[in-house]
């Protein structure tokens, strides 16, 4: 029987890597797959959808999850039908934090009306602390939950997601604002650990 699949980690812990791995085996086995990321996630353009792992010359072509209520309707339906015909083995998300609740059950629907396992990849908690919509429904429904282990500049095990702005730390703001690792990017996010997260001891 198929599963709701949330592989969860902060940033940098090679959530992507694991997703186009994952990918890859189905292909590899002859397998045909589905690979999507919501819209949100603007950071490599809108026109083509491509997931990047952190590794030089790692990604995979996919296909965009629309926010936009109309667009995203047709897409879903669209979505069901080709299931229905087709012989899709699994759906892969990525950045599946930014899905909504209506998404994310979406999703669950698809795999107990048809059968297909759906394996999300994201994070779990904002620069804030707390948890994305997304994330959040994922963490209610999904059958299957698995950390993806990041690691603190102190050697601990990461936690924490935090947003640095100019190399200033940032506590507050909007939930979504594009960056990346990166130092060198004037807006990037660094994984602390709960300790170094409330004790404001980050390594810039």
């Amino acid at each position: 029987m198929a599963k709701l699949h949330f592989k969860y980690g902060v940033m940098g812990s090679a959530k992507s890597l694991d997703l186009i791995r994952a990918n890859y085996n189905y292909r590899e086995k002859g397998m045909d797959t589905i690979v999507l990321k919501p819209d949100k996630d603007s950071r490599d353009g809108k026109d083509e959808c491509i997931i990047k792992a952190r590794v030089d010359g790692v990604s995979v072509k996919g296909s965009f999850i629309p926010s936009e209520i109309d667009e995203y309707e047709e897409f879903i339906k669209k979505l069901r039908e080709r299931l229905k015909k087709e012989n899709i083995s699994a759906i892969f998300i990525d950045e599946a934090q930014f899905l909504s609740k209506r998404q994310v059950e979406d999703m669950y629907a698809i795999v107990y009306e048809l059968d297909v396992p759906v394996l999300c990849y994201g994070l779990k908690n904002n620069f804030r602390s707390e948890l994305f919509e997304g994330s959040k429904r994922l963490l209610e429904l999904a059958d299957d939950l698995q950390e993806i282990i990041g690691i603190c500049h102190c050697g601990r095990k990461a936690k924490q997601n935090v947003r640095i702005v100019n190399g200033s730390i940032q506590y507050t703001g909007d939930e979504v604002v594009m960056g990346g690792v990166d130092e060198k990017s004037p807006i990037h996010y660094i994984a602390v650990c709960n300790n170094c997260y409330f004790k404001g001891n980050i390594k810039l």
